[in-house]
């Protein structure tokens, strides 16, 4: 008796460790979306704070950033050469809850809603989207080039793991300040890390790329999704939900099953002790 309790007491052990390990992913993701959601939050109240005045000079000042900026300055792949960002004037624009928040961006076609950091730093890459320094800011205008980059594949978070589903004409918006841009996607390359000639301005054209490493877990080439700003249109920005991740729907389904398991070997068990007396 005694060794079958420790036999059943050891494959519960494994099986929650088994659990454990499986749903991972999925718990961790919800945290890093939940602690996100805070954040976006918190930026917004910052943003909406703001006089009308002080939102007009921001903006205003990015635009003319973007103005002054004629070409695309890549020196290094993001991917390759991760490590801690040293602040500079650029860190100064946008920067209006002084966390280094830009702004954020959704993509409805994959469930996302995350955080734009500046710059492409280990840190900032490690939850959110980075904005490429160097490249336009994300307020769009004519001949400019906004490069964003996430990870995809974190353990820990979601991001730009699932950009290869994205195809041409899906949207995906920036809300920075009190603005929403719309960009619909008009291209898709696979290149290697080295090749940034896809990143540099357009002229005429205002164009955002998103980048993130392909394929999945090899993580040889970059992949480029880049979008052309549209006009914006609210029915067109689904509403992102973490309840539309069916990975939250497998781990709510598990969580009942066990419940359901628990509450009938407790009967079970009860049932067992009434016999015996």
């Amino acid at each position: 008796m005694k060794k079958d309790k420790i036999i059943n007491i050891f494959l519960a052990l494994m099986i929650f460790v088994g659990l454990c390990i499986m749903f991972y992913p999925v718990v961790s993701d919800m945290w890093n979306t939940y602690r996100n959601s805070l954040l976006i939050s918190s930026h917004k109240k910052d943003v909406n704070d703001l006089s009308k005045k002080q939102t007009e000079q921001i903006w205003n000042e990015a635009v003319n950033y973007n103005r002054n900026h004629k070409a695309n300055f890549i020196n290094e792949d993001v991917f390759t050469h991760l490590k801690k960002r040293t602040k500079s004037k650029y860190d100064s624009y946008l920067n209006i809850s002084k966390n280094g928040v830009m702004g954020t961006i959704v993509i409805p076609k994959i469930n996302v809603e995350i955080p734009i950091y500046h710059g492409t730093g280990e840190k900032e890459l490690q939850t959110g989207v980075g904005h490429m320094e160097g490249t336009s800011l994300p307020v769009g205008g004519t001949s400019s080039h906004c490069v964003l980059s996430a990870h995809r594949g974190l353990p820990s978070a979601k991001l730009f793991t699932d950009l290869d589903k994205m195809k041409k004409g899906d949207l995906f918006f920036l809300h920075i300040l009190d603005k929403t841009l719309a960009y619909k996607v008009e291209d898709i390359f696979t290149v290697k890390p080295d090749e940034t000639d896809k990143l540099s301005l357009v002229e005429g054209k205002d164009y955002v790329t998103l980048l993130t490493c392909t394929p999945y877990g090899v993580n040889t080439h970059r992949l480029l999704v880049r979008g052309v700003r549209t006009v914006y249109k609210q029915d067109e920005e689904q509403k992102v939900s973490i309840l539309k991740d069916y990975r939250v729907w497998i781990l709510i389904g598990t969580i009942v099953v066990l419940i359901i398991v628990n509450v009938f070997m407790v009967i079970k068990s009860k049932k067992k002790k009434r016999s015996k007396k």
